[in-house]
């Protein structure tokens, strides 16, 4: 029986229709991010792995998808602004100090295009060390997944749950 995941907490998606804009999918403690301009092209999500012990982890999410989305912008290959295509799945696991543990970030599936790939590891190395991880998670980390994608429209929007619903 596959494992539903409940712990999805914060989704940036860039639009690549016209001007870019990322767009929270999720409500956060009920308030709807505005619009951050990006560069076209250019999306990723963010989920925890991690049983999250009923703790809110919503301001450390917030946080560190501001930076890798500033840092993104900043690595975003010129053959994506050209239409490019791919999509990147990358996991990381965090210290409770915020620091990346042992050889993370590393590629979960690559999208075949060195480019691509290094861009998004560049945006999540170049971001790190994030956060103190909230005070009231006890765990010793935790993992995360991160999808990017390339000129590549987002999937279909979920029902998206938090802990404790």
């Amino acid at each position: 029986m596959r494992r539903r995941s409940n712990s999805l907490l914060a989704i940036l998606q860039v639009l690549t229709a016209g001007a870019a804009f990322a767009v929270p999918l999720a409500k956060v403690q009920g308030q709807a991010r505005k619009p951050t301009p990006t560069k076209p092209g250019a999306s990723f999500t963010v989920e925890i792995l991690t049983p999250q012990e009923g703790v809110d982890f919503s301001d450390f999410m917030n946080h560190l998808a501001r930076m890798v989305l500033r840092n993104l912008r900043a690595a975003i290959p010129e053959s994506v602004v050209l239409g490019e295509r791919g999509r990147v799945v990358v996991r990381l696991q965090l210290q409770k100090n915020g620091a990346p543990l042992g050889q993370t970030p590393t590629i979960e599936v690559s999208s075949g295009k060195k480019s691509l790939d290094m861009a998004a590891l560049t945006a999540i190395r170049s971001s790190a060390p994030f956060e103190n991880l909230p005070e009231a998670f006890h765990g010793p980390g935790i993992e995360l997944r991160f999808t990017f994608l390339y000129n590549l429209p987002p999937p279909p929007a979920q029902h998206l749950q938090t802990p404790g619903t």
